[in-house]
């Protein structure tokens, strides 16, 4: 008798794992490598995270930094910074921002719902998006000139099973993310929330336009209609009981995957 696991075996076995799991089996044995190259599923998400490295960064910077370590909480009187992390935090566990710059969760499996090509083509878009953004430095821009965070790509996976309203995929998500208490039961849905250039320049029109408005045909604008649609969900949720707010622009971004981005408001 051979020795060695059958190819099908080492496949079903290993199929729901994420891509960090996934890529420390596929270097075990021979016989692990090789029945995970065979398949065509499986070799997609190794490919999939190595394109678009999906490990957290174990310093983020900007919003990431700022939702778990230095953000201003009233929830408890204190009128400052968190001082009890099992009562005064933001999201818990703590959202992450991938080395490729993508807000991710922690264990969170892009591909438990999606197909690898999918998750590819998302994960592309979103970063193609961003690179314009950063090019031209929109931000988020409401409640006072203090508002200025950029918008961070932002993707979880999401069940095929979740047929939802508009007005209620906010509580679902933020469930899903861990937010506090306090987010979950205070969501504002804000359709008309600008891209902002920070100079006030748009002479191309290519930013300072409404998420929601079907008018708009300048390429990014475009490239944001095609990913996310013509109307996607815009909310920001908690009050200036917490600085930044978190705020969120997003759409099911194909089967399997709620994206979109990520940014925060500031209550002047």
């Amino acid at each position: 008798m051979s020795p060695f696991l059958p190819h099908t075996l080492i496949q079903r076995a290993v199929k729901s794992l994420g891509p960090k799991d996934l890529a420390r089996t596929y270097v075990v044995c021979k016989a692990w490598h090789d029945a995970i190259s065979e398949d065509g599923h499986l070799r997609g998400v190794l490919e999939t995270a190595v394109a678009f490295d999906l490990t957290p960064d174990p310093s983020p910077t900007g919003l990431i930094y700022e939702f778990s370590s230095d953000w201003y909480c009233y929830w408890d009187g204190s009128y400052g910074l968190p001082q009890v992390p099992e009562v005064d935090f933001v999201f818990k566990p703590p959202l992450l921002q991938s080395k490729s710059g993508f807000v991710v969760t922690e264990n969170s499996n892009l591909f438990e719902f999606a197909t690898p090509g999918d998750v590819k083509s998302v994960l592309s878009k979103l970063k193609s998006i961003q690179e314009e953004f950063v090019k031209h430095d929109v931000r988020c821009s409401c409640f006072g000139s203090e508002s200025d965070n950029p918008y961070l790509p932002f993707v979880v996976p999401w069940s095929t099973e979740n047929q939802l309203s508009r007005g209620e995929i906010p509580a679902v998500l933020l469930r899903q993310l861990g937010a506090h208490e306090k987010l979950r039961s205070n969501v504002k849905i804000c359709d008309d929330l600008l891209f902002f250039l920070p100079d006030g320049g748009n002479e191309d029109g290519d930013f300072n336009v409404i998420f929601s408005d079907t008018s708009v045909s300048s390429p990014t604008a475009t490239q944001i209609k095609e990913l996310l649609g013509d109307e996607p969900l815009v909310f920001y949720v908690g009050s200036d009981d917490l600085n930044p707010v978190p705020l969120f622009v997003v759409s099911v971004v194909a089967d399997g995957l709620l994206g979109g981005f990520l940014s925060a408001l500031i209550h002047t």
